[in-house]
């Protein structure tokens, strides 16, 4: 059976569109952060812990973006200010 992005959970959507975005790959984002290989793909929530865990690896990402989709991917940074 293929998954479809409804079986994941809009947060683990963006998490995803985010690893796209920085072209880093799902198994460099599991070993660089110490979380589970396989959960981005699997269809339960994430832990409190595996959210922390992705905030203190992605410290450029938008939070209100993360947890509802609005507004733009990443804070606005002096570093990444190319991509307002």
């Amino acid at each position: 059976m293929q998954e479809t992005s409804q079986d994941k959970s809009p947060i683990k959507l963006n998490i995803s569109k985010y690893l796209a975005q920085r072209k880093v790959s799902k198994y460099r984002f599991y070993i660089a952060t110490g979380i589970s290989r396989g959960t981005l793909s699997n269809t339960s929530g994430l832990t409190e812990e595996n959210i922390q865990k992705f905030l203190a690896f992605a410290q450029d990402i938008n939070i209100d973006w993360l947890f509802t989709g609005m507004g733009e991917m990443l804070k606005y940074t002096p570093e990444n200010s190319e991509n307002y």
